[in-house]
């Protein structure tokens, strides 16, 4: 349901019914050239489910600027805990920025 039909997975109603049945922490993806963060109700509780741009675009009036997340995976609380730090080309400075860390925990 997050990309046109001529992108989307054929098999993403299996898939998601997979990850609610199985289980899962964290759900990384692209293709949809955008930034997301989307929540999957799972047995495991409600799973992140992130998406990024493109890593070269050059940033118009229809797309975004390239860019990654970093991430950092550790223990809290007997959870698994995310940090997720955003980095995003910045046309205004020619150069990549860091945008903000983010928490994802399972909820």
């Amino acid at each position: 349901d997050l990309a046109i039909p001529r992108k989307a997975l054929t098999d993403a109603a299996a898939l998601k019914q997979v990850l609610a049945e199985e289980g899962c922490e964290l759900v990384l993806h692209g293709h949809n050239h955008q930034s997301m963060v989307n929540w999957l109700d799972t047995k495991s509780g409600l799973v992140p489910i992130v998406g990024v741009p493109s890593a070269s675009m050059h940033g118009d009036s229809k797309h975004e600027p390239g860019g990654w997340n970093q991430y950092h995976i550790r223990r809290q609380q007997g959870r698994w805990a995310t940090d997720m730090t955003t980095f995003r080309w910045s046309n205004k400075n020619a150069g990549i920025e860091k945008l903000a860390t983010t928490t994802l925990l399972p909820r």
